[in-house]
């Protein structure tokens, strides 16, 4: 969680884009980062300050699941652990397999977890998509009344992606996005 100028406060859910949102905020903004019970992922209810403007990001469902295991291949090859408070420890169990097997665990053991603790973890909050995020930060930036230059932002690439090709079984894509219809159909998410 970021507290900016004060007054504002970005939620970072992992795996949406957050740390592309750290950057341009520590460019271009004082901030301040708010530790609550869960690392820096703290959840918007972790605060009990009133902020005038409140945001996070959403991501694809599809591409959150396939960043997620990407996450866990690098992180565990590493032999780090993760907190037990990161809302991505619950599908820490599911990583060591290949992609499709991955998703099928979380259809199994986890369906809907994503659209559930997303909408649990960031409250009220105004919501970016990743997909969009360097347009969409822009209005973000202005109403905070922070001095930015949009072509930076613009021409800014995607910060921590990793890049490699995934298959996803055509079948399992369509149960993952009939098991997380609710954030789909709540934020326009196209898939």
């Amino acid at each position: 969680m970021l507290e900016i100028n004060k007054k504002h406060v970005f939620i970072h859910y992992p795996k949406t884009g957050g740390t592309f949102v750290r950057e341009i905020l520590k460019r271009n903004a004082r901030i301040k980062e708010l530790k609550g019970s869960h690392f820096h992922h703290s959840p918007l209810h972790d605060t009990k300050k009133d902020y005038e403007i409140k945001f996070a990001t959403v991501r694809n469902p599809i591409d959150f699941y396939v960043s997620v295991w990407k996450f866990f291949v690098d992180f565990y090859h590493n032999n780090k652990e993760i907190e037990s408070s990161n809302p991505l420890y619950p599908y820490g169990s599911y990583w060591r397999s290949n992609l499709n097997q991955f998703i099928e665990n979380i259809l199994t053991h986890k369906q809907g977890y994503y659209s559930n603790s997303h909408k649990e973890f960031i409250g009220d909050c105004q919501v970016i998509k990743t997909e969009t995020l360097n347009y969409d930060i822009c209005p973000f930036l202005s109403a905070m009344d922070i001095n930015y230059d949009p072509y930076e932002i613009l021409a800014t690439g995607k910060i921590g992606e990793r890049v490699k090709k995934i298959d996803l079984d055509k079948q399992l894509k369509k149960e993952l996005i009939k098991s997380e219809w609710d954030i789909i159909s709540r934020y326009y998410i196209e898939y």
